[in-house]
């Protein structure tokens, strides 16, 4: 009878991970296809770099959600065989751990590239963030090899001694990401502020870069893990569903839909080249919103010439001082423009 419930609450939580997982990988297919439309065509560095990062992130989500719907299969076996441990459950805890660990890595390298670009290439937005992920991913990284043991030593061990490490380690990882994304979402948000304001854009477009660009997304991804974590620390042993559990599982996904929605935006932002299919952006220049146009009008009863001479003269004039106006207004604009190249 108590196989029968730890079954069933086995396959209860299994199912209940892959329905907000199903809904959520839904949502990152469709701002996925959107990204690679966005940059689909395109040449250079930039572009390049952003195909590379978008679908390597697609691959390692894509392995997490066959994990997890394979662990909802196997969960709903009711008499598994003897070397199911071994041959199912290990592996695809490994891999359901990896991918998270390997998605985060993508998505704070991210992040950091993207706080280092809009800090205007200082040394300290690019190395104090890199070292701090780097070092988290190494520490995570180590600890879900921790898994690999059960096939050199005894489930017992494993269960007893590594365990516990692989769940703190778990724990620190999180915690540190998520002070490290609040951190440099914060200062993000910040710099786009003043920015915006600086340049008087409106109120809509400052608010849907500032979501954006500080992948904003990520950081209420890590928050909703740490809360459930919390909940389920408090609910051990009440054998109630495990909350935590559930919010390492859809973690990852906040990670690809934050990368995408970046990918989003500075395919669209970036200055494509000449060859590439696509219109520019009103969003790549902020000279484009007031250009003036001039026009010539001609009396219909005037000389043989159309024209008068003073009025053509006087409308030159007029236009060279518009002119002027504009690239003053272009360079100031620039000025002021955020960064968009990830390079």
């Amino acid at each position: 009878m108590e196989s029968d419930d730890s079954h069933l609450q086995a396959l209860e939580l299994n199912a209940v991970v892959l329905a907000c997982l199903s809904g959520l990988f839904g949502v990152y297919i469709i701002l996925f296809i959107l990204a690679l439309w966005s940059i689909f065509g395109r040449k250079g560095t930039a572009h390049r770099r952003l195909r590379v990062i978008t679908v390597a992130m697609f691959l390692v989500l894509l392995c997490h959600f066959i994990s997890k719907a394979l662990q909802f299969y196997r969960a709903g076996q009711r008499n598994p065989p003897e070397d199911e441990r071994h041959r199912w459950t290990t592996p695809l805890s490994l891999v359901s751990n990896m991918t998270t660990t390997f998605s985060g890595l993508i998505s704070d390298g991210l992040l950091a590239w993207r706080f280092y670009i809009i800090y205007e290439r200082k040394k300290w937005a690019l190395y104090v963030p890199l070292i701090i992920v780097t070092l988290n991913t190494l520490m995570c990284g180590s600890a879900d090899a921790f898994h690999l043991a059960i096939y050199f030593r005894t489930t017992e061990y494993f269960e007893t001694a590594l365990l516990p490490a692989v769940i703190l380690a778990g724990v620190v990882w999180g915690w540190i990401m998520f002070a490290l994304n609040t951190v440099l979402t914060s200062m993000i948000l910040l710099r786009i502020v003043y920015m915006y304001k600086e340049t008087g854009s409106e109120l809509y477009a400052s608010i849907v870069h500032a979501v954006v660009e500080s992948a904003m997304v990520t950081w209420f991804g890590l928050l909703m893990y740490e809360v459930l974590s919390l909940l389920s620390l408090r609910s051990r042993g009440n054998d109630e569903v495990d909350l935590g559990y559930i919010g390492i599982s859809l973690l990852p996904v906040f990670f690809g839909i934050s990368q995408a929605m970046i990918t989003v935006r500075l395919g669209f932002r970036l200055e494509p080249t000449s060859s590439s299919p696509f219109p520019t952006s009103a969003l790549h220049s902020h000279s484009l919103r007031f250009r003036p146009q001039t026009t010539v009008t001609t009396s219909a009863e005037g000389s043989t010439s159309g024209v008068d001479r003073r009025s053509r003269s006087s409308g030159k004039r007029s236009a060279d001082e518009q002119g002027e106006s504009v690239v003053r207004f272009s360079r100031t604009s620039k000025s002021h423009e955020l960064p968009s190249s990830i390079l």
